[in-house]
């Protein structure tokens, strides 16, 4: 694929799945943790599109990177990512029980 456009994906793919794990059923998450992923997707969703649709080179995808579009979210992701923390090892224990992920 090349240098594909990691913004785009970011921003397209967080936010696909952030609205998929708020569509499970069931309440393993908290309203905090709710709030937080949508939060976080609708961030997302706001990075201006110059800055996530950029030519498929190595320079442009550095730059958009860098954009100061991300600063924001890169320091709720890592929030949001603590917050899941527990859920996050739960999840894993059941999926991979004998501790190897595949």
């Amino acid at each position: 694929m090349g240098y594909f456009n990691v913004a785009w994906e970011l921003r397209e793919d967080v936010g696909d799945g952030a609205n998929a794990i708020l569509r499970l059923p069931g309440a393993r998450l908290s309203i905090e943790q709710r709030d937080a992923i949508r939060h976080l997707a609708a961030g997302l969703k706001a990075i201006p599109n110059d800055v996530v649709d950029v030519d498929n080179v190595r320079e442009e995808h550095l730059r958009a990177m860098k954009s100061s579009s991300w600063a924001s979210m890169r320091l709720e992701a890592r929030d949001l990512r603590k917050m899941l923390e527990l859920e996050t090892k739960r999840v894993t224990s059941i999926l991979w029980p004998d501790g190897k992920e595949r």
